[in-house]
């Protein structure tokens, strides 16, 4: 019976070890997600302005 509970108490730790990586890996994986995103948004944002410049300037003015 010793064997059985200390092979229970060695799969629970590792379980509970495979849950913390998963969650530290799910948290990883969110902020990467997060960080693209924004490097996205910061990219796409002068480059709306960029163009919106460029259209401005060839304008034609009348």
């Amino acid at each position: 019976m010793q064997v059985n509970d200390s092979l229970y108490l060695n799969l629970v730790i590792e379980l509970e070890a495979a849950e913390t990586r998963n969650r530290k890996w799910e948290e990883a994986q969110a902020l990467l997600k997060q960080a693209r995103r924004q490097a996205r948004d910061e990219r796409r944002y002068p480059r709306s302005i960029d163009f919106v410049l460029v259209r401005w300037l060839r304008w034609p003015r009348r």
